[in-house]
């Protein structure tokens, strides 16, 4: 038995386009860049006019495997009419088209690049499928959602539902390479957080922990909170807050959990309530 992939198929998916390396001619009268090209110079910048699918044909031979992240908002393919493009093709004429240039991004990545496809749900799920076969499924990022509508706004009035979302598409030339790393964005102290782990370096089942207010005064040299608020006032509380930032990793909140969570923990949280002074680890 012939073993066969699984991919999407279409009327006409087989037929290619057959392009020609083009050359990009610069318009000196509408350029403006460095003098001198070199690497602090802001000469990088393109925007080119014309078809871009030929336009990418022609970025190959320049920057195959030199690019880092390609972002691509396409028509939706919605059925709307603009004054510049036909947002209404045919579903496989959308799907040979869009092949087209996905292959192309492929080429123009380097190993450690990413693509992010802007669509709604007109063509999204289909879009999927066709990345997955040519960037492999096992290079699947993530799917984020962007709300677009307000479900409660006036659409709402509408006779049917409508979409609240477009989806960015995330694939990875080789998702092996770990393309994509976290960014975190630094914020003001939470006064949530108002416990301080006293005995961070002893074994968890030892740990104790007082109130941040506390540790505050006592570092501050002060026998008890009144006392460190009375000498300082209203700047306690930026004590506190440069204190919980400089001890970060001792500083910490209990909250109450419910639902699903609390479900999954419900013997860790019995045997908790036996023993309300002993430190417990939920498995995992």
């Amino acid at each position: 038995m012939k073993t066969q992939k699984l991919e999407l198929t279409w009327i006409g998916k087989h037929k290619r386009l057959k392009l020609e390396a083009r050359i990009l001619l610069e318009a000196p009268e509408k350029s403006y860049h460095a003098k001198v090209r070199s690497e602090s110079a802001a000469f990088d910048n393109r925007l080119i006019f014309g078809d871009n699918l030929l336009a990418l044909k022609a970025l190959e031979q320049e920057f195959t495997g030199k690019v880092k992240c390609v972002f691509i908002d396409p028509p939706f393919n919605t059925g709307s009419a603009f004054e510049h493009y036909d947002d209404g093709v045919e579903h496989s004429i959308w799907l040979g088209l869009m092949r087209d240039r996905f292959q192309i991004f492929k080429n123009l990545l380097s190993n450690d690049g990413v693509l992010a496809v802007h669509l709604d749900d007109s063509e999204m799920a289909y879009c999927k499928v066709l990345l997955d076969e040519i960037f492999g499924r096992l290079n699947y990022c993530n799917t984020i959602t962007m709300t677009t509508n307000d479900p409660s706004g006036f659409k709402a009035t509408g006779s049917t539902v409508f979409s609240t979302a477009n989806y960015l598409l995330l694939y990875a030339k080789d998702k092996s390479t770990k393309p994509l790393t976290k960014l975190f964005i630094p914020k003001g102290y939470d006064s949530g957080y108002n416990k301080y782990l006293v005995n961070k370096e002893d074994d968890f089942s030892n740990w104790k922990w007082i109130g941040i207010a506390d540790a505050v005064s006592q570092n501050l040299g002060f026998d008890s909170v009144s006392a460190a608020k009375k000498e300082y006032g209203e700047y306690f509380e930026d004590e506190i807050s440069n204190f919980a930032i400089a001890n970060a990793d001792r500083i910490f909140q209990l909250v109450a959990i419910g639902g699903g969570a609390a479900i999954k923990r419900r013997e860790t949280i019995n045997e908790s309530k036996k023993e309300r002074d002993k430190v417990f680890v939920h498995p995992n």
